[in-house]
């Protein structure tokens, strides 16, 4: 089987999740077998950056992909739906984030063997702050100290 083979399956497997999320009443199985698209991108990322000839090209693709996703993100959200809060579904900039510590780990851990607890200490950091603000959304720039304190103060 080839990437682009799993490249089509993640794609609508992706718009059948797309199809469970937006219209009400779904089955759940649309979710379910959502679930596979993202394995399936980060596999096709990792193997085409092991047999990239170019390494800057492919970052500089997936960055504008990343950032032109968040565009088009921006307008059907805040201009289309009416929505102030943005649609987080920019696997693009997940991708991005994924193949930048991919090339550090490649670039400097393998130079530098002993040094990589900072690659471990960046990737933990980047891997809490993401969850942390993905799972408790700020709207009005005290909910992660409000959630913090009430959680405690029981």
């Amino acid at each position: 089987m080839s990437t682009t083979t799993l490249k089509i399956i993640a794609v609508i497997s992706m718009i059948i999740d797309h199809i469970g999320l937006s219209f009400p009443d779904m089955p759940v199985i649309f979710r379910w077998i959502g679930r596979i698209s993202a394995p399936l991108f980060i596999f096709c990322l990792v193997w085409g950056f092991e047999y990239t000839s170019n390494i800057k090209k492919y970052i500089s693709r997936m960055y504008i992909s990343s950032v032109l996703m968040g565009i088009l993100n921006y307008f059907i959200s805040v201009l289309h739906l009416k929505n102030s809060r943005l649609i987080g579904m920019n696997i693009f900039r997940v991708l991005f984030i994924i193949l930048i510590i991919v090339w550090l780990y490649d670039n400097w851990v393998k130079r530098h063997p002993k040094r990589y607890i900072y690659i471990g200490i960046f990737i933990m950091a980047n891997d809490i702050c993401n969850n942390v603000i993905l799972i408790f959304p700020n709207k009005d720039k005290r909910g992660l100290c409000r959630i913090y304190f009430s959680s405690t103060s029981r």
